[in-house]
């Protein structure tokens, strides 16, 4: 296979750390250990379910071959049932005689291979940590499939060996059925997370948050199943902590994250258990298993769900912020023809806005406004500055000499016929804080720091801060573009002119900041240049 193939066929089918090691390995001794490494990882999964039952007297807690094994088949296809039939022999050839242990390795492939055949054709991507159907599909029909399949060969080849009685068969195959189905959804979900390809805007992951989240679930697992003096009604108390804390986890992590906290408090919830720690260690056998399995699967079908609705709701909200970005940038582009500036004022405009937020959010006058949703708010609000220039005739507006003071008082105008325009509209639509902060920047963007601007001649700290980081961006793009009736001045003189305005013009806390970020201010001006001939 060439290692230019994409999806997740080699690229995501082994976990993140083997893959730091893979690239130095050529390309068909890679292609040559995929099955058989694999095949290895599954042997010891089936080989630790196995055993851990066997010792105890009843299947395990938890069985993570399925989960494993299910997404095997679905990053590897049909080709690793082969590999996974052989793998659960050798494995079950460790404790049972061969014939059982045939059996055993029969069912649980024909239960994994079915489940994995319900979600191809029910869900071909098996996205499901995207899609609600994909995740309860996952959490509902496949590990019914597969946990009734395996648990059936399990227990007939258990009697057949004669490690389970015939008057235990059904006990035995109840608990292995809740065993195969929570440890298909817990490593499932783990083995799919951790080879699931990170989207294109997926952000940095908070390690201190999960550092945090990982120990405050063992510490709560601990203190539930643990060996320790709490009273037994405290730990009842305490369990029902553990609901809003999946919830919570399936919101804020990631899904790599979240499935290995899930498959951590698991294993040490169904180590504690086999220990006989823990509140449920005093009731009666199979109980303490069946509780604990019930529990398991309860906890990583909520938080899958969570992590699915979370997921959908952020793009529901990327899409809409996305529709709302193109029809303002639309708006603001209309203005702009009817006028002498190009659509990559609009951009450039925006940007050095956006520079200045970040330089003043942590300012002390200034950190109440510019939160990170201000922000965003204000950088939305930016393109729109010159919409009331739709309102003022285009005899004045394209004239290309002096304006006379009439048409100047005509000019002034569009901060007013903005800001009505906004206004209208926040009315129709019952108000919101973005058209409050758009119509504050349309209407003071003019505004000078000791009172000699327009439309209201407001001094200092009555200039909205949307109004007064507009006012910087909007005269340093004037100065260093060209127009019809000017040359472009260089960015040295347009920083003299600014630094010349600081407290007359501008809030100096903001020709600061501007003077911090001069740099940024110089990429973003080479970055969105002007097309040439703009005046013809």
């Amino acid at each position: 296979m060439a290692d230019s193939c994409s999806g997740y066929t080699e690229k995501h089918a082994l976990p993140a750390g083997i893959l730091r090691a893979w690239p130095v390995i050529s390309a068909p001794v890679r292609q040559r250990l995929q099955l058989p490494l694999a095949g290895a990882i599954y042997f010891v999964a089936v080989l630790c379910g196995l055993q851990s039952g066997i010792a105890c007297g009843l299947p395990p807690s938890i069985h993570p071959a399925a989960g494993f094994g299910f997404a095997m088949l679905t990053l590897r296809g049909g080709t690793m049932l082969p590999v996974l039939m052989l793998a659960d022999f050798c494995a079950g050839m460790t404790a049972l005689p061969p014939l059982p242990a045939l059996a055993l390795a029969a069912g649980n492939t024909a239960g994994i291979a079915l489940a994995w055949q319900l979600m191809q054709a029910k869900a071909p991507q098996v996205r499901i940590f995207d899609l609600p159907r994909h995740a309860v599909l996952f959490i509902c029909a496949a590990p019914l499939v597969q946990s009734v399949t395996a648990a059936t060969a399990g227990t007939f080849s258990l009697t057949l060996a004669g490690i389970v009685h015939h008057s235990q068969a059904s006990t035995v195959w109840g608990a292995w059925t809740l065993a195969q189905g929570a440890g298909f959804i817990l490593s499932g979900m783990a083995a799919l997370a951790w080879t699931r390809p990170a989207p294109p805007d997926a952000a940095t992951p908070d390690r201190r948050r999960l550092l945090k989240a990982s120990g405050a679930a063992l510490l709560l697992c601990l203190l539930v199943l643990g060996p320790h003096p709490l009273p037994d009604s405290l730990r009842y108390l305490l369990l029902f902590i553990i609901i809003p804390a999946t919830a919570w986890a399936g919101f804020k992590l990631p899904p790599a994250h979240l499935s290995s906290l899930l498959l951590a408090g698991g294993t040490l919830g169904a180590w504690l258990t086999h220990a006989d720690h823990g509140v449920l260690s005093t009731l009666p056998a199979p109980l303490p298993f069946v509780l604990l399995q019930g529990a398991m699967l309860l906890l990583s079908a909520m938080a899958l769900m969570t992590q699915v609705l979370a997921t959908t709701n952020r793009h529901m909200r990327r899409s809409l912020s996305t529709t709302q970005d193109a029809a303002l940038f639309s708006l603001a582009s209309l203005a702009e023809t009817r006028d002498n500036e190009t659509g990559a004022h609009i951009m450039r405009t925006q940007a050095y806005v956006r520079v200045l937020a970040r330089q003043l959010r942590t300012h002390v006058r200034f950190r109440s406004v510019l939160t990170p949703e201000g922000i965003e708010q204000l950088c939305k609000s930016a393109p729109l500055h010159d919409i009331g220039k739709v309102g003022v005739p285009d005899a004045i507006l394209r004239k290309q000499g002096p304006l006379t003071p009439q048409e100047m008082d005509q000019i002034k105008l569009h901060t007013v016929y903005g800001r009505d325009a906004l206004r209208h509209a926040s009315m129709r639509l019952g108000g919101s804080s973005f058209l409050q902060m758009a119509e504050e920047l349309v209407h003071t963007h003019h505004e000078c720091w000791d009172g000699t601007g327009y439309p209201q001649q407001l001094t200092g700290e009555q200039i909205p801060v949307a109004g007064r980081l507009m006012a910087l961006a909007d005269v340093y793009d004037a100065l260093i573009s060209r127009r019809c009736y000017k040359k472009p001045v260089p960015h040295h003189q347009a920083r003299e002119i600014i630094l010349k305005g600081r407290g007359t013009r501008f809030d100096p806390a903001v020709v600061d900041a501007f003077l911090r970020a001069e740099h940024d201010f110089l990429a973003i001006a080479a970055a969105f240049r002007d097309e040439p001939d703009t005046c013809t």
